[in-house]
């Protein structure tokens, strides 16, 4: 077991520091934002379309579905110094890159399975904004933990979740929500 307390049992299990790390590297490859709402999204998305099964428990919350644990996660990752924050913008939260301490501890000890998922999912989504990002999640909360499959109930729900989205806006996120799990699960 190394510093982050990675166990592996035939080359499937990790830490959450583990996966929060990859995620993050996986996000900063495709010149993604990397900011916290990125991180979990990623997880989220790769756990419901690409059945990952992180260890991380989601729940819908401000922000769309969303990890206790995988926020004490990045935060002690930045404590430890294995993630850099950097504030690119005034107002905005920080990025998050790994820092080189990162590798040695982590990436040999991966599922090279989780790994082509997270850089699969992190490839569509990870140029998106933050505000996408909340409502394609949503959605995909609304459409699986909530069992409603019908467009205008899904639209119906996230808009009495999110009030300050209009219905446009939850329309067009809905497509994008359905256009990804079309495209990461084929």
């Amino acid at each position: 077991m190394g510093r982050l307390g990675i166990e592996v049992q035939g080359g499937v299990k990790m830490s959450q520091s583990a996966w929060a790390l990859q995620a993050i590297h996986e996000l900063s490859k495709v010149g993604s934002w990397t900011g916290r709402i990125h991180i979990h999204k990623l997880i989220f998305l790769s756990d419901e379309l690409l059945d990952t099964r992180s260890p991380f428990d989601f729940q819908l919350y401000r922000f769309g579905p969303y990890s206790f644990d995988l926020d004490e996660i990045i935060s002690d990752l930045s404590t430890a110094k294995l993630v850099e924050k950097e504030y690119r913008q005034p107002g905005y939260g920080p990025s998050y890159r790994p820092a080189s301490a990162w590798t040695s501890d982590v990436s040999e000890k991966i599922d090279q399975t989780i790994t082509n998922s997270l850089a699969n999912m992190a490839s569509h989504i990870g140029n998106s904004i933050s505000s996408d990002l909340e409502l394609i999640a949503t959605c995909c909360w609304v459409n699986r933990h909530n069992n409603i499959t019908d467009d205008e109930q899904v639209i119906s729900r996230v808009m009495a979740i999110k009030p300050k989205y209009s219905d446009d806006i939850v329309r067009k996120q809905l497509q994008q929500y359905k256009e990804l799990a079309n495209t990461v699960t084929t």
